[in-house]
């Protein structure tokens, strides 16, 4: 790799042959753990290297908008050289505006004018670069996320063919959805690497101003992060926000990927500077580059303000430095997984807890949840069978199904273990939302498909491998309910019979079901039912549970115990007595394939 340390007087870029591939001294940088200086904005007024603050003076924490891309080649060569000069290892092609064929018009006159400019663009980057290891990042903007994503690819496909940069970086994206995946699917099969930049901070949606849009869940980016690392991303950052709220992103996304990250902050003055109070902080960009280095950037830049000698300044104290691995406490979002998990250099006391298979329970890696008004919470069984499934990697690679998804607690978890594909169902639409957004949330939404249905009503379209269950059970008082209602349900059966009944029509020949029963319903029940269906269960796990839950609050439970073999413990207390359910997690397979019972698992 190819790092020039700047003698007295003497500027960087020049002399030195560019390694075969461009990206190979980028990559070697970023693989050594050094660093790699990104430019700053090409933009009118700053062509010929003037930044809009000295790098040695403090800068003000606010901004301005970032300035247009100028057109003349000659300016675009010089300001680019400007940055080669202060050492630069990606200088970024003035071409995030440009945009080929959008619904009708171009407006940049038309298809091949917009190829002639985007290619007059790398090759000014390239001039600029001559005989240096500076490498050439052709930048896009957020439109990349849309309706034309694939037009742009296939345009960038030639245009690529002609004259190629190399690397690709998409900036200032900010709203993660669907479609950002797919375009990043798109970009990628281009063959460059892909860098993308976000103008995000760890509280979520970040304005150049500092403003956050509440609308937006912060950990969006968390999850999109380990998403995207998977897909073959090369890098992330954050450009386009004030220097303040960078400070703990790098070290929140550190918790989701081991991608080198990057950040190219804006520092312009505010739109009204009388309006900045003495409190204002102020420092210097080679302080605060120094700062993002500490949290773990890789890779640093600059967005609108930053010129090539806060870039010089950057680079002098940027030398010898590490980025850090390990995260503070206090960065670590909620629902954080630590995304190199059980490295020797991250224990700082011992090795954590696991249990068989390395499986982690110290902190446990329990999903992340949406769950909303008309959805239901996980339930005593829920976590139950939610325990079960993570403990014994359930559903790795097969086809699952999962009925009741509520919040999607079961679903997610099947799809973390490897699942091949899990379609949930459930007869609240509120749960159905919840279950995608939980997918989404944990990083899954490939796998994980949902739709309200009845499960008394629905007709399944294939038949699964693996298919999990935990209903509600909750008995209604048969003197306070219409037994002609459709919900009549004094014995507490009404979801699981139903199921029960589906059962042979959802299960594969091989297939396994796990569903959770209480002890406050018949066992024998149960068993009659799946005798009848040529199928058999066995009790694989189960758990005591204080019967202060709802499943036991029910006027006629006495009766429902003395007519069947449902029952509740009773227990001796210093205070009295209490009563103990007993939630049980059944494995259930076609009677021909149901192994010798053996123990229960606890």
């Amino acid at each position: 790799m190819v790092r020039t340390e700047l003698p007295a007087g003497q500027t960087a870029g020049h002399g030195h042959p560019r390694p075969a591939g461009g990206y190979d001294n980028v990559g070697k940088l970023l693989a050594a753990g050094s660093y790699v200086l990104l430019d700053g904005p090409v933009a009118p007024g700053l062509g010929a290297g003037r930044a809009a603050w000295p790098a040695e003076n403090p800068v003000a924490l606010s901004h301005e908008p970032a300035l247009a891309p100028m057109a003349d080649p000659d300016e675009l060569v010089a300001a680019h050289r400007g940055h080669v000069e202060s050492g630069c290892d990606v200088i970024r092609t003035s071409t995030a505006a440009l945009w080929p064929a959008v619904d009708g018009g171009y407006p940049h006159g038309g298809p091949a004018r917009w190829a002639d400019l985007a290619c007059e663009r790398i090759e000014a980057a390239r001039a600029a670069a001559a005989g240096t290891p500076t490498a050439i990042a052709y930048a896009l903007g957020r439109q990349v996320d849309g309706p034309d994503s694939a037009e742009l690819v296939h345009a960038l496909d030639r245009l690529f063919s002609k004259t190629a940069p190399d690397l690709i970086l998409v900036e200032t994206l900010s709203v993660i959805r669907p479609s950002l995946f797919t375009a990043v699917s798109q970009l990628r099969s281009l063959g460059l690497p892909l860098w993308l930049s976000f103008r995000r901070c760890r509280d979520g949606l970040c304005g150049p101003s500092g403003h956050h849009w509440s609308g937006d869940e912060p950990d969006r980016l968390g999850s999109a992060a380990r998403r995207l690392e998977h897909m073959g991303v090369s890098a992330l950052l954050v450009n386009c926000i004030p220097p303040d709220h960078v400070a703990g992103t790098i070290e929140y996304l550190r918790y989701f990927t081991d991608l080198p990250l990057g950040v190219y902050a804006n520092i312009e003055r505010g739109f009204e500077p009388a309006a900045l109070s003495d409190a204002t902080p102020v420092v210097s960009y080679d302080d605060l580059a120094l700062q993002w280095r500490a949290e773990g950037a890789q890779i640093v830049g600059g967005c609108c303000g930053v010129g090539p000698e806060h870039l010089q300044a950057a680079r002098r104290k940027l030398a010898d430095t590490v980025p850090a691995r390990a995260v503070a406490a206090d960065a670590a979002p909620a629902n954080a997984v630590l995304a190199s998990r059980g490295r020797a250099e991250e224990v700082k006391a011992g090795q954590p807890w696991q249990i068989a298979e390395g499986r982690p329970v110290f902190p446990l890696p329990f999903p992340a949840l949406a769950c909303e008004q008309g959805a239901a919470a996980p339930a005593v069984g829920d976590l139950l069978l939610w325990e079960y499934l993570y403990r014994e990697r359930i559903g790795d690679g097969r086809r699952c199904l999962d009925v009741g998804s509520g919040s999607g607690l079961l679903a997610v978890q099947l799809a973390l273990n490897g699942a091949s594909h899990v379609h949930s169902i459930d007869s609240s639409p509120a749960a159905v939302d919840c279950t995608r957004r939980s997918a989404f949330r944990n990083d899954v939404s490939s796998a994980v498909t949902a739709e309200a249905a009845d499960i008394t009503a629905w007709q399944p379209r294939e038949h699964y491998q693996v298919v999990v269950a935990s209903l509600e059970q909750p008995a209604t008082d048969p003197s306070q309910q219409d037994p002609a209602a459709r919900d009549f349900d004094p014995w507490g059966r009404l979801l699981i019979d139903a199921f029960l009944t589906k059962l042979p029509a959802l299960l594969a020949r091989d297939g396994v079901a796990y569903i959770t029963q209480s002890s406050l319903i018949s066992q024998r029940q149960t068993a009659g039912m799946l005798a009848a269906a040529d199928l058999a269960g066995q009790v694989v796990d189960w758990r005591l549970w204080p019967a202060c839950t709802p499943l036991a609050a029910l006027p006629h439970r006495e009766l429902i115990e003395r007519r069947s073999d449902a029952f509740r413990l009773d227990v001796a207390t210093p205070g009295g007595r209490d009563e103990l359910i007993v939630v049980y997690v059944l494995e259930i397979r076609r009677a021909d394939r149901v192994s010798p019972p053996g123990p229960a698992s606890r």
